[in-house]
Formats: structure tokens, sequence, C-alpha cells
């Protein structure tokens, strides 16, 4: 990279040394202490009135807000360097004090959830306005909670169990090497930089990466298999014991139903037409018959300018011109985020893969991590998490706590509008045949989101039975699974590598142990984006302060709320069919031009 300053992060706006850290923790204890002794045994037999439940929820938050910033905390520190022995050490500080505070306070839910169930007339009270989808959030759970005691072995066994798997895995593959023959010669290399590779222009290089890559990841497979195995086999057991499908907790969390989830699905899959047109399109472009396994990541030929890798500073640029010439607020909180190194984009040695923007409410800042490879699949990736940023500071600034707990199928519509803005901005400062290439980029871009991603699905989907059918699930049965997934949504239109089938093994989201079912949501935000950008080319500047209320009202209503309020229905399949047809309109005019 030009670039010769490490791209890191700053994380003293969190805490800004040991000592702070620790005197966290110990507010947290004193507070936890007060709540129980105010609370305990008495939430469903207390005075019931406003204040009562009012204090407790502020108080809840308050506490909260410390023991999330602590993990949150340790978390990036090891997210940047997976390898690093005083992070692992305060990662396993703030888990162990995760659990003794969520211990302590298990009672409360369960005893607020019993509260609710039978006094109902509480959500609709005044002075608990702000509260009141969460309270509803909560009722909602509170047919699946089990006993105090069980809810803590639930959490005492995750934490050296099915988290412990987690990590391991992101550790392993954080700090594994590869070596492959990029340019003739050869080459070590980390995940963090592969992925670069992966997208490299010359064919060779990327079939010689992935050749290594899989070959390596296959040879370690019993590691990614077992955790796999013992994150989903767990699941499937915690879904029996709370009486819940295995999509439930998911549907829970993101505040959606079945309903609206089977409708995606069914949509997506009633036009994979589209994904094969797509695909047979890109190897026309490349100029192969039938695209191939090692062209899927690839970008098309390109030419002068465009050619060029980005620096660093350029990305900067463009990602700040862009969100500040949509509005003046994103514009300060690009400027934020760069100026008072938020963001770490330098790839090394033990940098966990992928890219996130975390929220942090201790501090009630955000912060981005990626591996800035000088590519316009990284460029796009600054803007997309820069998009969750901006959301993050909206709602940091919108709602108290409790309604930042933020569905995913909303948390990933800010960050995709701003992609669709890099790509409108893009569009206009090039030439004609540069133009076309932005307009294919994005085509990619949502074909990804939409359908490579819809396969994770299914492949997700049938985990699940093959674990709740009884099935012992090896490394090769696992990626036997994933394959078929994919070949089921990619149809004839690809010659895979037959050591692509161990794909899933990278990919982070599998392995997320808060959050099972973790694709459907990218989907689900993608197809309301297509929806509302178009809105946004329609109404133009009388669309801004729409969106950016859509945005800042967290989690204090639900996506189905959200998405009414500016005019849409997500309880009908019609709904993810205009969706559908915005991009089939896109692929027709991609084309055109090639």
């Amino acid at each position: 990279m030009e670039q010769t300053k490490e791209i890191a992060w700053d994380l003293t706006l969190i805490f800004k040394d040991d000592d702070e850290v620790q005197q966290t923790i110990q507010k947290a204890r004193n507070e936890v202490e007060l709540i129980e002794k105010d609370y305990r045994g008495r939430i469903n037999s207390i005075d019931t009135s406003d204040n009562d439940l009012l204090g407790l929820l502020r108080r809840m938050e308050s506490l909260n807000a410390k023991v999330d910033g602590l993990l949150y905390y340790s978390e990036l520190k090891i997210a940047a360097d997976q390898t690093n022995e005083e992070a692992l050490k305060l990662l396993n500080l703030t888990r162990n004090f995760n659990l003794e505070i969520k211990k302590k306070v298990a009672f409360v839910k369960i005893e607020l959830g019993k509260l609710l169930d039978s006094k109902k007339e509480l959500l609709e009270s005044p002075s608990l306005e702000i509260y009141k989808h969460y309270l509803e959030r909560v009722l909602r759970k509170q047919k699946h909670m089990l006993s105090e005691s069980e809810e803590q072995l639930i959490l005492e066994k995750d934490l050296n169990g099915v988290i412990a798997w987690s990590q391991f895995r992101a550790q392993w593959l954080g700090s594994k090497k590869f070596n492959a023959v990029i340019d003739n010669k050869e080459k070590d290399f980390f995940w963090s930089e592969a992925q670069g590779f992966l997208r490299s222009p010359d064919r060779t290089n990327r079939k010689n990466v992935i050749l290594a890559v899989m070959d390596a990841l296959k040879d370690d497979g019993d590691v990614f298999s077992a955790a796999l195995r013992s994150i989903c086999a767990n699941h499937v057991t915690m879904a029996i014991r709370r009486n819940y499908s295995t999509m439930s907790s998911s549907l829970i969390f993101n505040d959606i139903t079945q309903e609206m989830v089977d409708n995606l699905i069914a949509a997506i899959e009633e036009n994979l037409d589209i994904f094969e047109e797509f695909l047979r399109l890109k190897a026309k472009i490349l100029g192969t018959e039938k695209l191939l396994g090692e062209d899927l990541w690839s970008p098309i030929p390109q030419h002068g300018e465009e050619s060029k890798k980005i620096p660093w500073k350029k990305a900067k640029e463009i990602v700040s011109g862009i969100l500040n010439e949509f509005d003046e607020e994103f514009g300060n909180i690009t400027k934020k985020m760069f100026e008072e190194n938020h963001v770490d984009a330098s790839p090394r040695k033990g940098k966990r893969g992928g890219a996130f923007c975390d929220m942090n409410e201790y501090a009630e800042e955000c912060f981005i991590l990626q591996s800035y490879n000088e590519t316009f699949d990284d460029l796009s990736t600054l803007a997309h998490e820069m998009g969750h940023a901006a959301h993050g500071y909206l709602i940091l600034n919108s709602q108290t706590h409790f309604n930042r707990e933020i569905s995913f199928c909303i948390a990933e519509c800010a960050s995709e509008f701003v992609r669709f803005l890099l790509i409108d901005k893009m569009k206009e400062d090039t030439d004609e045949i540069h133009k076309r290439t932005m307009l294919y980029n994005h085509l990619e871009d949502l074909a990804i989101s939409i359908f490579e991603v819809g396969s994770r699905i299914q492949f997700e989907k049938s985990l699940y039975r093959k674990i709740e059918a009884g099935e012992y699930l090896t490394t090769e049965k696992i990626s036997d699974l994933f394959f078929k997934s994919r070949t089921d949504y990619f149809g004839d239109s690809i010659e895979f590598l037959p050591q692509q089938k161990y794909d899933w093994m990278w990919k982070p989201h599998y392995f997320r142990i808060d959050l099972r079912f973790y694709n459907y949501p990218y989907v689900f935000a993608e197809l309301i984006i297509l929806t509302l950008y178009n809105k946004f080319k329609t109404e133009g500047d009388s669309f801004k302060p729409k969106f950016k209320a859509f945005l800042a009202a967290g989690s204090s209503k639900s996506p189905l709320e959200l998405v009414k309020e500016m005019g849409m229905d997500l309880t009908t399949k019609e709904f993810w069919q205009m969706g559908l047809d915005e991009m089939r309109s896109l692929l027709r005019e991609v084309k055109r031009v090639f």
C-alpha cells in the first residue's frame, strides 16, 4: 500500500487505560448490587406504578452500557490482532465479568416478563411510552424464558463452550499463514490479505490463491467442522429447551415474523433466473463460455484510470465527499470518524477477516474495521461501513440503550444506501466506458448480496435439518451441504473449482454465537433499500429527513412499523418482488451496454 503509516483505530476513546477499565468494572458491580437489593423477587409484586418500572429500566440501561461497553471494547482490541496476548487476557476478563453480571440480573427479564404478561396495560402507560416497543419485545421473549438457575447455567456453559469455539475458529483463521504463487513468485500471506488477492485482475493469481487457501483450510477441516457442529448443535438443543423453532431466536432478535422471511425466500427463489442471467453475462464479459469458479469474486477488465489502485487518502476523500453531499450531519460524522482515528484499515497478521462497524454505547462512539487493499471493492466496503457509522451516531443521539438494540434487517439499510450513493457518484465522475463498469459493479454487488447470500440461508437451514435428524456432520458432509445450496441457487451457470466447497470455513457469519441465521437480514435490507433508493431518486431532498428519522428510530419501532412509515408493507411477497423488479431492470440496463 502507498500508505506508510499504519491505519489503526484509537480505542483510548473508549477507555483511556487499564485503570479506567477496572474503575468501570467496580462501578458496574456496585450498580448491580443495588439493583438486586431493590428489585430481586419484587418486580412482580411491588407497586407497579410507572415510576417504579421507569426507574428499573433506566438503572438497567446504565448498567448494560458499562458491561456491554467493556465487552465490545475488548472484542475490538482482539479483532485488530487475534494473536495479541494482552488483548486475549482482556477479552477473557470482560467475558467473565459479563457472565458474572448477566447471572446476577437474569432475574430481571424473567420477572419483568411475568409482570407484563399479567398486566399488559403497562404497555400503554404514557410515562413508559419511549420503552413501549422494548417492553413488547420483552413480552415476546417471556414464554421462552427458563428459570433463573437454568438461565444462569446456560450463560456459564456458553462461555467455555460455544463462545470458546467461535473465538478459537477466528484466532485459527486469523493467524494462519498461506502460500501461493502470485505474479510468478511464491508469497506468504494471511487471511486479511487473501481477500484482496481473490479480487486480483489476474485469473492465474486468483486461482492459485483459491487453491492454496482452500487446500489449507481443508487440511484443518476438523477444526472448522467441530466449531460449526458444536455451535449449531448447541442452538438446536437450546431451541428444544426453550420450545421454539431453530429460527425463532433470530426472528425475535430481528423483531420480524416467520411469514416475512418465508415470503422473502420465496420471492428470491422465484427470481433465480436474474442471478443465472447475471452469471452468464459476467462469463461473456470475461471471455469464457461459462463462468469459472476463480472468477466469482473477480473484477471485470478495467481500463486507464479505473484500473489503478485507490490509495487510502483518495478513498477518504471520495467517501467524505459523497456523505457530505448527501447530508451535512452525515458529512460531519464521516469527518469525525477519520480525524479521530475511528477506523482500522491496515492488513496485518492476526487481524480478523471481513469488515464491520461497532457502536460502543459506553463511549457513545462508532468504530470501523476492514482490511484496505486499495481496490474498488475496498472503497465500496469503506462506504458501506461508514453508512453504518452514520446510522450508529443518529441512534446514539436519539435513543436510550434499550432502543439501540436494532434489528439487523434495518441495520444494513444505511450502509447499503451509502454504497448506492458511491456508485452514483463514481458514475458521474467517469467517462462512458468507466460508467458502464460502475453500473456493472453495482449489479454484481446486488447479485451477490441477494442471491449468493440467499444460498447461505438455505445452507444454514440444511445444517439444522440434519442435526435435528440426528446426523453427525463431518467436514465433507458440511461441505457437500454448502455446495448443494450454492449450486441450487447458481444453477449450471458457473463451473466451481472442487476446492470451493470448503468456502464456508472462512465466513464468520456461520459462527456467530449471539446471532444464528445471520445471513437473511442482508437480503432483507438490500431489497428494502432498492425500493427506498428509488424513492430518494424520485423525491430528492424531501426524502432525506424522512430517511434520517427512519434510521434514528433505532429499535423504538419494529421494522414493520418503520417501513410502513416509508410507505411500504413488509408482510407481502409483492413487496420483495418490487425490489427484485428494480434489480431486473438494472440487469437489462447493464446488458444493453455490454
